[in-house]
């Protein structure tokens, strides 16, 4: 973010960019100011910029992304991120970000949104810089015209790369920044662009964490549903081992995989896309990272036993494992038990908080060594759904086998 103050603003102010329109626009108003005509003839004198500049004010943002994207870590520096690598080599001076040997906020981030827009995509990545305005004039954010005599007026940048110890052939010598009275920026100017960038840098790097820590989310979730479906192929195999005439068939939904046998159905939710984000389980501090059902149907009469499958870490825990957990609500419903989703509720009940829904049977483990017994309870649910036996439990909570 740039900023300048003025007593008195002109008649030539730009309202926003972002869009290529609008910033083609704050371009062309430029072009009509007294600046921009003398800038293209090369007859404005020292005196005259430093009064424009200090005749400039607003404000200009420039996003690493749009609202919808992740910022992008990789870069050619692994210590930056590709935005602000980008950025450092504008405010550097690097030449396709100069317009006439000024660096203008318009130039420099065509020369950024250009490199960025390019670089994610050669990466299969979506990243599109953004940019709003609303300014008396065109900042001008370094003068490099006297670069080549050693004696540039560009602004120092090099609090914003600590680790940098050598110039790129581009780089304005840092010898060469001269009095604030002679610059093309004044201090105050200077201090909110370092400002800027580095709050920029610390944007893009709490974004990448937490870009970081939802990948390693979503990873964990896959994992965790093919060691699921594993286990309900084992399911299947003992059913159809003791009882051929079960059959197997595939729900209308994407990942649901059903059994039948007579009357009744088992029916296991395997969408690997019913991941959970972090923060769902406060006050319960569950860790979930995804979660499932699994449901006994009867169809006559009709009745639906449920309960949830979440893969979490409780705490205390450092492996996430998959845990079958069924609820009862203080409201009764048609069928219960029944399968909670992530929530409220849910927390409530992990919590061991009295709530609307509560802990009908488990929380259980259903992998590793407690495999055995989560495939006795749902072959028992399901033989009762197959002679038409299944009903609501006599009393809730309940230990297993329960009195219907």
């Amino acid at each position: 973010m740039a900023r300048r103050r003025q007593s008195n603003p002109g008649k030539d102010s730009p309202s926003t960019g972002g869009s290529g329109t609008t910033l083609a626009n704050y371009e062309r108003q430029f072009r009509d100011t007294t600046l921009g005509r003398k800038l293209h003839a090369a007859s404005f004198s020292h005196k005259f910029f430093a009064e424009y500049l200090a005749s400039t004010k607003g404000t200009t943002i420039l996003s690493s992304s749009a609202a919808d994207e992740e910022s992008y870590e990789k870069s050619p520096d692994p210590k930056l991120s590709l935005f602000t690598f980008h950025l450092i080599q504008a405010l550097r001076g690097a030449p396709e970000a100069l317009d006439e040997q000024l660096l203008t906020v318009p130039k420099l981030y065509d020369y950024v949104s250009t490199r960025v827009r390019r670089d994610s995509k050669s990466y299969r990545r979506k990243q599109t810089p953004s940019f709003s305005t609303s300014a008396t004039g065109i900042f001008v954010l370094g003068d490099f015209r006297l670069r080549e005599a050693g004696k540039s007026l560009a602004a120092d940048t090099s609090t914003l790369t600590p680790n940098t110890t050598t110039a790129e052939p581009h780089e304005a010598p840092k010898s060469a920044v001269v009095s604030a009275a002679a610059t093309a920026l004044s201090s105050d100017v200077l201090t909110s662009l370092k400002e800027a960038a580095s709050h920029v840098a610390l944007q893009d790097q709490q974004l990448q964490a937490r870009a970081s820590a939802l990948e390693a989310r979503r990873q964990e979730a896959k994992l965790g549903f093919a060691r699921l479906a594993e286990n309900v192929e084992r399911l299947w195999a003992k059913l159809h081992s003791q009882v051929p005439q079960v059959h197997r068939a595939s729900g209308n939904a994407v990942g649901v995989v059903q059994f039948q046998l007579g009357n009744g159905w088992l029916v296991t939710n395997l969408n690997a896309s019913n991941f959970v984000e972090a923060g769902y389980f406060p006050l319960s501090g569950w860790d979930v990272v995804a979660n499932s059902q699994i449901i006994a149907n009867q169809t006559q009469p009709s009745y639906s036993w449920s309960s949830s499958l979440w893969l979490l870490k409780r705490k205390g825990e450092s492996n996430y494992r998959w845990y079958e957990a069924s609820y009862w609500h203080a409201v009764a419903r048609d069928f219960e038990p029944y399968a909670e989703y992530p929530g409220e509720d849910a927390d409530c009940a992990a919590a061991n908080v009295f709530g609307r829904a509560n802990f009908a049977f488990g929380p259980c483990l259903i992998d590793g060594e407690c495999e055995n017994e989560f495939h006795d309870r749902w072959i028992w649910l399901l033989s009762k759904a197959a002679q038409g036996k299944l009903r609501r439990p006599a009393h809730m909570p309940f230990d297993w086998p329960p009195s219907l």
